[in-house]
């Protein structure tokens, strides 16, 4: 009866212990934030029915998450060449970030009909005694529309930079842990705090209140052009634009310390001097917030504590179940 207890116990274990492997087999700790996002969104689409959209929607988010299942399976649970295994989960990661903030503008509408506008704003006039947007408004001239309308708008360059520099085919195993986990959480934490607290920005619940619209040149009619083509429309908290350049900025900061190289760090304060100027502009072309660019900070903050610690713990444990890195593909995976 002992050995027979014993015998369940540790059939128990192997048991766990192959599921573990399993999952770290197939996926990685960013894999699953992204995975858990997709899910979230896909959940709360579903539990919107029968609002119009919910279906369609819901279908473009199931096609995301089996896209993702998919791309891991190929990269870390098949025997195709390393070359192309590592090649197709490059793009399914990146392309299922961009996916789901561009799948944001139907989902939205249907999980959140209406806006925090109001409470956004009395937050900001609490704190500051006056709507900041409002409070700069003397101090924009077409020229500094123009100046700031670049800034804000070398956010997609540096999300395409830092996208290339850490996920590329000469990056480090590491830097491409620590980047994917930092990108995953800001994006994915960031991209649900749009469902929780919607909103459409100064720019539309204040125009009463402005003496008129701002004016700028090639810039800034690009951003104008850019948020109506592209954006959610309510998607203000935290503000990404703020959490992904100030990420950025740390992410290389940390691979300066951590490398020792130099070119890190010239990365880290050149990325630093935009990040200061596009957190200025989010406010002063009146996109956010001051309170959304306070929730950006936090959420940068917290993905860049988090990602080195989750990156070291990934590949630990990873060893010691005798799988290769998550992002190594040189070898077919074991078993």
């Amino acid at each position: 009866m002992f050995r027979s207890a014993e015998a369940r116990d540790a059939s128990v274990e192997l048991a766990r212990h192959g599921t573990l492997r399993g999952v770290l087999g197939s996926f990685a700790i960013h894999d699953l934030v992204l995975l858990a996002h997709l899910v979230t969104m896909w959940t709360l689409v579903a539990l919107a029915h029968p609002v119009d959209g919910a279906t369609s929607e819901a279908r473009k988010l199931e096609a995301a998450i089996s896209v993702l299942v998919v791309g891991c399976l190929i990269a870390r649970a098949s025997r195709l060449p390393a070359r192309l295994r590592s090649v197709v989960y490059r793009w399914v990661v990146f392309g299922t970030v961009v996916a789901s903030y561009l799948m944001l503008g139907g989902s939205l509408p249907v999980v959140q009909p209406g806006s925090y506008d109001a409470v956004l704003n009395a937050i900001d006039v609490a704190i500051f005694g006056v709507e900041p947007t409002l409070w700069l408004e003397p101090l924009m001239s077409p020229t500094v529309v123009e100046y700031l309308a670049f800034f804000y708008f070398s956010y997609f360059a540096l999300c395409g930079l830092f996208t290339l520099l850490a996920l590329g085919p000469t990056s480090s195993s590491e830097t491409a842990a620590v980047f994917a986990i930092g990108t995953s959480i800001v994006f994915g934490i960031g991209q649900l705090g749009y469902v929780l607290v919607p909103g459409f920005g100064p720019t539309h619940h204040l125009t009463p209140h402005y003496a008129g619209p701002l004016e700028g040149g090639l810039f800034w009619r690009s951003v104008v052009a850019t948020v109506q083509a592209g954006s959610a429309m309510k998607d203000i908290f935290p503000s990404l634009h703020t959490a992904a350049p100030v990420w950025f900025t740390l992410f290389a900061a940390q691979r300066a310390r951590a490398t020792g190289r130099r070119a890190w760090r010239a990365l880290a304060l050149i990325t630093g001097f935009f990040a200061a100027n596009i957190v200025v502009s989010t406010v002063a072309l009146r996109w956010h917030y001051a309170i959304d660019l306070v929730a950006g900070l936090a959420l940068a903050g917290a993905a860049a504590w988090l990602a080195p610690r989750l990156a070291g713990f990934e590949a630990a444990l990873r060893r010691r179940h005798g799988l290769p890195h998550a992002w190594a593909f040189e070898r077919p995976p074991a078993g």
